[in-house]
């Protein structure tokens, strides 16, 4: 697996989780807070709060491929075993012909029908 899937699979699966979510939503409410009761000298970004809109968009605009990124190499890999999977069924299959065609013969020989 190349460093990138790998990449991909674990930022995606951090994201995917209650620890960030929890931990996003408490930083915007505490920079919407800092930015409504602090004093207005070290206000880093008053209300309309355009620093915070544009980090949302850019963590949006990240988040979306690395989504898509881990969702295409979960299909290879889905792909990987359902071909392994077929082809391990069409061995069984043979198996079975060969045990079927094995049975017929002892069967004539003992002249079972």
């Amino acid at each position: 697996m190349k460093f990138r899937d790998r990449a991909s699979g674990a930022l995606s699966n951090g994201m995917a989780t209650w620890k960030f979510l929890i931990g996003l939503v408490l930083f915007l409410a505490a920079s919407v807070v800092w930015n409504i009761i602090a004093p207005a000298a070290v206000r880093y970004d008053p209300y309309p709060f355009i620093l915070l809109n544009l980090f949302m968009s850019a963590l949006a605009a990240v988040t979306a491929p690395i989504l898509l990124m881990a969702a295409n190499r979960q299909a290879a890999i889905d792909r990987q075993t359902i071909e392994s999977a077929d082809e391990a069924s069409e061995q069984d299959l043979a198996l079975d012909k060969q045990a079927l065609d094995l049975i017929q013969k002892i069967a004539s020989k003992m002249e079972i029908e």
